[in-house]
């Protein structure tokens, strides 16, 4: 994790998202996104729209 907040200092990352970058790095990492959550199904009311079906729908 060093090596990639070495690298985004260098790219010119300002800190307050060094840290940020860095937790989000190790959680994908730590496969901690990968988990269904039906959150956005209950604050919607219905199923959301995939990434595919979106850009079926924009781009057809």
């Amino acid at each position: 994790m060093g090596e990639f907040k070495t690298m985004l200092e260098n790219a010119g990352v300002p800190q307050l998202y060094i840290g940020m970058f860095a937790m989000w790095a190790a959680a994908l990492a730590a496969h901690s996104l990968d988990k269904d959550d039906e959150a956005l199904t209950m604050l919607l009311g219905r199923k959301p729209t995939s990434v595919c079906e979106f850009l079926k729908q924009i781009y057809s």
